[in-house]
């Protein structure tokens, strides 16, 4: 539970760090942005996030975010929402349903 509050944390962080950068997308940017963006620019958003979480758990890689990301954004309900936190919510769906795999 700690290791996924660290996480959190440490995605904020990266948050307000991306939000100052030159990359046209963003962790702050509209879940919309997503859709529009470059395959490139999706790429470093991912990489962002997978440094973030990786944390020595090597399944939050660029192809987890970029999948997790790509399936919300078809969403109409996460649509308000910013893509560093849809990258915070891909983490804890995954600690989730590993939580309900390994429960008796």
């Amino acid at each position: 539970m700690i290791r996924k509050w660290n996480f959190v944390l440490i995605l904020v962080s990266a948050c307000l760090v991306s939000a100052t950068s030159s990359h046209a997308l963003s962790l702050q940017d509209r879940l919309g942005a997503w859709v529009d963006a470059s395959d490139a620019e999706r790429l470093e958003v991912s990489r962002v996030l997978a440094l973030v979480a990786s944390q020595g758990l090597s399944q939050f890689n660029e192809e987890f975010f970029q999948s997790c990301i790509e399936f919300a954004s078809t969403q109409s309900t996460l649509q308000p929402k910013k893509i560093g936190e849809i990258g915070a919510m891909c983490v804890v769906m995954y600690f989730k349903v590993s939580e309900q795999h390994f429960q008796p």
